[in-house]
């Protein structure tokens, strides 16, 4: 994962962290490992054994980057949140902007996704007075 909470409960994203200082995984709070290997970009790890079900997923090179890009765009508009997570409806948006009060889930979405998983997002979203934007990259859907 390339984001996590500080003790101060404040995302940090891994190439802007420190290997002496502690982080959390946002979804299930406990101590993860920043890692920064030859090969793999700088990142952020579970101890062995943990039973997250939230982060565990890999990111391709190219969902990183747009999404750090976007972020970077979007941080004009008000506030930025990457990997926000949302536990009242368990999703994690890969970008969060909260613009005049309002909150806007950003889905960078780089590989192949349902029409009941967009709907079952979108309809989380919506439960939740959340504007989604799809920004689809190829032909995924």
């Amino acid at each position: 994962m390339i984001i996590a909470c500080d003790s101060n409960k404040k995302y940090v994203r891994a190439d802007e962290a420190n290997k002496r200082n502690n982080y959390f995984c946002p979804g299930c709070h406990e101590k993860v490992i920043l890692k920064n290997g030859e090969v793999k970009q700088k990142h952020f790890s579970h101890c062995a054994g943990a039973a997250c079900v939230t982060f565990t997923e890999n990111e391709s090179m190219q969902h990183l980057s747009g999404k750090l890009q976007l972020a970077s765009k979007l941080q004009y508009y008000g506030d930025v949140q990457i990997e926000a997570v949302l536990p009242e409806i368990q999703q994690r948006p890969d970008i969060l902007l909260i613009h005049n009060h309002k909150r806007i889930a950003i889905e960078y979405q780089c590989s192949p996704i349902s029409q009941k998983k967009l709907d079952m997002r979108n309809k989380g979203y919506f439960a939740e007075n959340i504007h989604v934007i799809w920004d689809f990259r190829a032909n995924l859907f």
